[in-house]
This record gives C-alpha cells, sequence and structure tokens, in this order.
C-alpha cells in the first residue's frame, strides 16, 4: 500500500480514541493500511487531543494532522484532500467510525479500480445504496479527490456535495463487509447533527 495514502476526518471528543482504535485495528488486521496518513482534527474538547493522536501514531509511520478549531465538515473532508501532494497515486478515505469486520485483500480492489476505470470503489456498508460515491471507507485516486476539494464549500454536507458530480464509481463486494459503530457512539454524547443536506457540524446540545 505504499503508493495510497490514508486520510479521515475526526472530532476530538471524550471516548473518542476507543472508536479510533476498533475501528484502525479491525482495518489493519484485515485490509492493511497505508504507511502515510493525513487526518483533520476538529476539536471539540482540546483536553482530549493527546489522546486522539495517539491512536493514529500506533498505526501510522507518517502523519500530518490539520487541527481546526472551528469545526466544519465539508472544510475537514476538503482540507485533507487538498494536503495529499499527488506523489501517491490512490487515497483510501476512511471516516474511523467502521468496522470492517472480513478480510479484504486491497490489491483486487485496487486492480478493479484501475482495469475497469472507475473514479472508485466504496467498500459495501449496506445492502443497497441510492449514491455511488460515498464517503464510507473508500479507494479513489489523489486526481480524483483534488478535483473534490476544489469544489467543496464549507455551507453544504460534503457527501450531498460530492452527489451532484457524476464518477465512475461502484460499492464492493456483493455482500456487507462493514458495521457502523459511530452512530451508537455518537448517542452515549452531547452530541448531534443536523439533517443530511444541511450537516455542517456537530451540536453540542
Amino acid at each position: 500500500m505504499d503508493n495510497t495514502t490514508f486520510t479521515t476526518t475526526e472530532c476530538v471528543i471524550g471516548g473518542r480514541d476507543t472508536i479510533i482504535e476498533r475501528s484502525l485495528a479491525s482495518f489493519s488486521r484485515n485490509l492493511g493500511l497505508p504507511s502515510k496518513a493525513i487526518v483533520n482534527l476538529d476539536i471539540f474538547e482540546p483536553q482530549h487531543i493527546s489522546a486522539v493522536k495517539s491512536v493514529f501514531y500506533k498505526y501510522f509511520e507518517e502523519i500530518y494532522f490539520i487541527e481546526n478549531p472551528w469545526p466544519n465538515f465539508p472544510m475537514a473532508v476538503k482540507s485533507v484532500w487538498e494536503h495529499e501532494e499527488n506523489n501517491r497515486k490512490y487515497v483510501f478515505h476512511c471516516e474511523c467510525d467502521w468496522l470492517l469486520l472480513h478480510k479484504i485483500n486491497f490489491d483486487i480492489i485496487r486492480k478493479k479500480c484501475d482495469l475497469r476505470r472507475l473514479d472508485a470503489i466504496n467498500l459495501r456498508a449496506y445492502r443497497s445504496f441510492k449514491y455511488k460515491f460515498n464517503l464510507s471507507p473508500i479507494l479513489t485516486f489523489s486526481a480524483v479527490t483534488k478535483k473534490i476539494a476544489a469544489i467543496l464549500t464549507p455551507d453544504l454536507n460534503p457527501e450531498w456535495q460530492i452527489h451532484q458530480v457524476s464518477f465512475r464509481s461502484k460499492h464492493w463486494p456483493t455482500a456487507v463487509v462493514l458495521e457502523d459503530i459511530g452512530r451508537d457512539f455518537l448517542a452515549t454524547t452531547s452530541y448531534a447533527r443536523t439533517e443530511q443536506k444541511n450537516f455542517t457540524e456537530w451540536n453540542n446540545e
């Protein structure tokens, strides 16, 4: 995976380090992780920054942290995708709200992207999707993420903005291979999200 950069956006709040650890451990075990990561930190609770960072240091050799004291989800996605310098061909984007449940051969995903001339492949999180290009764990190209970053604005959900653009992408494999652990964690906190199209940042209720 030396030709791949891992990107993610993360909220710094109490307890997230445990969720990140579970998520990254499952991907490390069942897929493997690149050596390089770019991580946007939306800082809600500064006292938890070191705990969150320590988990990423455990799994990546080279990490670039973007610390954002004014949290905004579309700008978080924009920032990590802008900072990939095209020195690696692929980007594996994974919000650390997911567990990878089964072994996946990374080279198979990469070859499917290349041979079928796809812009991206999402690992399958649900049986069906309305859209083919989502921010659930996805392998795409640094050239694609650069193009997306250039159009993202701070006032609308980044996935909604991405869905306005046409991509050659698919969800793979046929079976569901991911489990969402982020929603259950969120329910234990004082944070909530607005409706999909207008969701740009977490609200502290």
